[in-house]
């Protein structure tokens, strides 16, 4: 019988900052033996808060396959933002004209669970807590900083 060698659950902490129509992202990731932040900016079609951190949830995720490959089994998504969370669920309803790029994104996030065999879960943390406040806001806190400044560079850090 072949053994699986899946089983390596990522924990990722994504934020998103949005200014001018214009938005960035960051996502710190931590799997048991490696840990990566990354940032970069969000495609043009992306002009609000909550589609800015919605595409973090997928950058993460996207980013998640990529580094851990088959061992990746499931990511763990923890955000400020409830609104990209609940857009995040499998099959949440994102109707009417306004919600086009989120759907979008959507389709993306799910088709690349679907194709890497893997659970997303999600995760409420507070967020513009005192970066002293614990760990959770500390890396909530690393996350928004690290979106902010790949923002205003224009560049992806």
């Amino acid at each position: 019988m072949a053994e699986d060698c899946r089983g390596e659950w990522v924990t990722a902490y994504v934020d998103a900052s949005c200014i001018a129509r214009k938005g960035a992202w960051s996502a710190w990731l931590r799997g048991s033996a490696q840990r990566h932040q990354l940032s970069g900016l969000c495609p043009r079609a992306v002009k609000t808060s909550t589609e800015a951190e919605f595409f973090a949830v997928y950058a993460a995720v996207f980013r998640a396959t990529r580094l851990w490959g088959a061992e990746l089994e499931g990511i763990l998504v923890k955000s400020d933002c409830r609104g990209a969370l609940a857009w995040s669920v499998r099959g949440a309803r994102l109707e009417g004209k306004k919600r086009r790029v989120a759907r979008r994104i959507h389709g993306r996030l799910w088709r690349l669970v679907d194709e890497a065999g893997i659970e997303l879960d999600t995760a409420w943390v507070r967020g513009h807590q005192q970066p002293d406040a614990g760990v959770g806001a500390w890396l909530n806190h690393r996350v928004d900083r690290g979106a902010r400044r790949t923002l205003l560079r224009g560049t992806r850090a």
